[in-house]
């Protein structure tokens, strides 16, 4: 009970905070922003930043050396947790937030000063690789590094090849969405519900008539 008050004593005080930051911005509808929100949202940040890292590390170790370069998660780690920690302390100050949209994915000023120093780097690699993987994760991870199965330009290629990919549907999505705007909704519809109904455009007989319109409207009536 006494952690519980403690706990919302601290919420309270970091609220009260918030009163003296100015809004950074006005929304497109006049909304202002609201500081006291701003800990709640570096505190979003932060864990998409560690999940941010550490996925991409893992990508990244399997592009080098498939299956042992999984090993990397533990570099990821160290990125993201640092990351973390960073946002966190950010939100408590109440700085404003980032205005690029995906700007957790880069590495701030705390990872940038470990990046530097390389017993601060190796030390903070070891600890999360040991954890996950046991002691032998470490020399394995430094085993990818030194001698990967494939060289910077090979993996340079296959993450060229895959971008190349995801422009072209990008591309033939956005050609489709011109072409017929209802396209992608019914596509969502149709992942969502499956084979549970028949999803047609609402002007043809592949939609039985009972099927179209307003699905809440529909249940509505139905119940009453």
């Amino acid at each position: 009970m006494k952690r519980l008050a403690l706990l919302a004593l601290g919420m309270v005080i970091l609220a009260g905070g918030a009163y003296a930051v100015e809004p950074a911005y006005t929304g497109p509808y006049g909304n202002v922003e609201e500081p006291a929100l701003r800990p709640y949202k570096w505190a979003v940040e932060g864990v998409k930043g560690l999940f941010w890292h550490s996925g991409k590390s893992v990508q990244e170790g399997n592009l080098k050396f498939p299956v042992l370069g999984t090993v990397e998660l533990g570099r990821g780690i160290r990125k993201g947790s640092v990351e973390m920690g960073e946002s966190l302390y950010r939100g408590a100050i109440f700085s404003a937030l980032p205005e690029k949209k995906h700007e957790y994915r880069n590495l701030h000023a705390a990872n940038e000063r470990i990046e530097e120093n390389r017993a601060a780097r190796e030390i903070g690699e070891a600890i999360p690789t040991v954890m996950l993987f046991t002691l032998f994760g470490y020399p394995v991870q430094k085993l990818v590094d030194r001698y990967p199965a494939r060289d910077e330009m090979e993996v340079a290629v296959i993450k060229q090849e895959k971008a190349e990919k995801r422009e072209a549907q990008r591309v033939a999505r956005e050609a489709k969405l011109e072409a017929d705007p209802g396209a992608l909704v019914r596509e969502a519809q149709i992942r969502y519900v499956g084979d549970r109904i028949l999803i047609g455009d609402g002007k043809t007989e592949k939609t039985p008539k009972e099927h179209r319109g307003n699905l809440l409207k529909l249940a509505k009536t139905r119940q009453k």
